[in-house]
């Protein structure tokens, strides 16, 4: 999300903790911030881990086909597959938007989030899950806002301050 709206880089985003490293990748705990890798995936479209009682064929049947879901990489345990997985389509979605201009890749993920959050609320309406909305409204919001940022603007406020402060 803060890619879309500008930064180089994120440090936070829908589903992810603040921070990621090839430590915690290689880690043979599948727990990791107090998540059993094991138990959870992450899905794209709902922007979140969901848990396997969840995944399940009577309800949201979610399957995947990435070189870390078929395990083509041959990664040694379901944790390994899952955390993989999960960068797997976060580089996906940064690359389906990357050469798309500023406006289009906010009009895109606002569309993306609208559709998750009516993704999860037939879930919740349909089997009773226990989905969460509040990130994927938050982060709608935030988007939503950005469309009216002035970066050269606000690069030329952050000059002055920066003067104003020698």
């Amino acid at each position: 999300m803060l890619n879309i709206v500008g930064s180089d880089g994120f440090v936070s985003s829908p589903a992810a903790g603040e921070t990621f490293s090839m430590k915690q990748l290689q880690t043979k705990s599948q727990d990791i911030r107090g998540r059993n890798h094991k138990l959870w995936t992450y899905v794209p479209e709902l922007f979140d881990y969901i848990n396997e009682i969840e995944l399940a064929a009577d309800r949201i049947n979610y399957h995947c086909d990435c070189a870390a879901c078929t395990n083509t990489l041959g990664l040694d345990t379901l944790a390994s597959q899952r955390k993989v997985h999960f960068l797997i389509k976060r580089m996906e979605s940064i690359e389906a938007l990357k050469d798309k201009p500023r406006d289009e890749k906010i009009k895109k993920m606002i569309k993306k989030l609208e559709a998750g959050i009516q993704q999860a609320q037939t879930y919740v309406a349909k089997y009773g899950s226990d989905l969460k909305t509040t990130h994927m409204i938050r982060w709608k919001t935030v988007l939503e806002a950005s469309i009216a940022w002035n970066y050269e603007e606000d690069d030329e406020e952050l000059d002055n301050l920066l003067d104003a402060l020698e």
